[in-house]
C-alpha cells in the first residue's frame, strides 16, 4: 500500500480492487448464464409492394405489406375430398346413370304399378339403387314368395317375383281373404279361378300384424282341398270351431266332418245317412259325421 493511500485512509490495495471487480463480473456473467434463453421471435415474411406515382408528384406511395400464404398439407388434402365429392355428386345426377323403369317380370296376380311403387327406383340414379333392400322391401309381402333383383349397367334394374298363389277364397264373417297353401292370407285381388270358397259365420281366421304369419293352420286347408273335390264346385264349405269343415245341404239341413281322419270315406258314409234320413222322411237340421265310428243328426225343431 501506497503512503498516499494509507494517508487518505483507503485501506484497499489495488491489487484487492482488481479481484473484487473480476468477482463482480463473473458473478453477472454466471446470473446471465442462469436465465432461460428465449428463442428469437420468427417473423413471417410479408411481401411488400411499392407503386410509383407520377414524376410531377415527387413522391412514391408505400401499399400494405401482404402476408405470404404457404398452403400445407392439410389444405392440400381438403381440397381433394372436395373434389371428390363434387366428382362424385356429378356422377351420380348425370341422367345416363338415372333408371328410367324397373324392369319386372309379368305377374298374374299383382298390378305393375304396385310392385314399382314397392321398388320404388324409377328416375332414380342406379349407384343409390339397393338390391338387398328392395328385395326385402318385396318379399315382407303376402302375395310375395321370393324375389329377385339385379342391376345392370348402366341404368337398368331388373326384378324377379315369384308370387304366393291362393288356393282358398275364404269369406271370414264378411271379409274376403286370400289364402295360400302355407296359411297366409291377404286381401282379395280382384277373381281368380278354380279357388275353394269357404266361410264362416263368425271371425275365424287369426289376423295379426305380421303380413307372413299365418291365419289359418295348413292342415285344415288340406282338408278342405279333399273334401272340395267330393262336392260340386258351387258348393260353399262352412267352418266351425267345434265341427271343423263341413257345407250346407241343399236339401235343408247342415253336415260336418271335422277336419282329420279319410274325408272321402266320411262323405261316402254321409250319402247313405242322408238318403236312409230321406226314406224315413225325417228332416234334420244337422247331421255330423266328425266321428265316423259315431255319426249322429239333430232333429228339426
Amino acid at each position: 500500500m501506497s503512503i498516499a493511500g494509507r494517508v487518505l485512509g483507503n485501506g484497499k490495495s489495488r491489487a484487492r480492487r482488481v479481484r473484487a471487480q473480476r468477482a463482480r463480473m463473473a458473478y453477472a456473467a454466471d446470473a446471465v448464464l442462469a436465465e432461460p434463453r428465449r428463442r428469437p421471435v420468427q417473423r413471417r415474411a410479408r411481401r411488400r409492394y411499392e407503386v410509383s406515382v407520377p414524376n410531377r408528384l415527387g413522391a412514391g406511395v408505400q401499399l400494405p405489406a401482404v402476408p405470404v400464404v404457404r398452403p400445407g398439407p392439410r389444405l392440400l388434402s381438403a381440397l381433394l375430398l372436395g373434389l371428390v365429392l363434387l366428382g362424385g355428386w356429378q356422377l351420380v345426377a348425370a341422367p345416363q346413370f338415372s333408371v328410367v323403369e324397373a324392369e319386372v317380370t309379368q305377374t298374374l296376380m299383382l298390378p305393375d304399378q304396385l310392385i314399382r311403387s314397392l321398388i320404388g327406383v324409377d328416375r332414380r340414379s342406379v349407384f343409390l339403387v339397393d338390391p338387398q333392400a328392395i328385395r326385402a322391401r318385396l318379399e315382407s309381402q303376402p302375395e310375395i314368395a321370393r324375389a329377385q333383383v339385379s342391376v345392370k349397367w348402366p341404368n337398368r334394374v331388373v326384378v324377379e317375383i315369384e308370387e304366393r298363389h291362393p288356393i282358398v277364397e275364404w269369406n271370414d264373417a264378411g271379409r274376403v281373404w286370400w289364402i295360400s297353401s302355407e296359411g297366409i292370407g291377404y286381401l282379395a285381388h280382384g277373381a281368380w279361378p278354380g279357388l275353394i270358397q269357404m266361410s264362416s259365420r263368425n271371425p275365424i281366421l287369426a289376423i295379426s300384424p305380421d303380413p307372413l304369419a299365418p291365419v289359418v293352420a295348413p292342415e285344415i286347408l288340406r282338408a278342405a282341398g279333399v273334401l272340395s273335390a267330393q262336392l260340386p264346385p258351387e258348393i260353399v264349405l262352412l267352418y266351425h270351431k267345434d265341427h271343423g269343415l263341413g257345407f250346407e245341404d241343399p236339401r235343408g239341413w247342415k253336415v260336418y266332418f271335422g277336419v282329420d281322419g279319410d274325408l272321402v270315406l266320411k262323405y261316402r258314409l254321409y250319402e247313405r245317412i242322408a238318403e236312409a234320413l230321406q226314406a224315413q222322411g225325417i228332416q234334420p237340421a244337422l247331421v255330423s259325421v266328425e266321428d265316423i265310428g259315431a255319426p249322429y243328426y239333430e232333429e228339426s225343431r
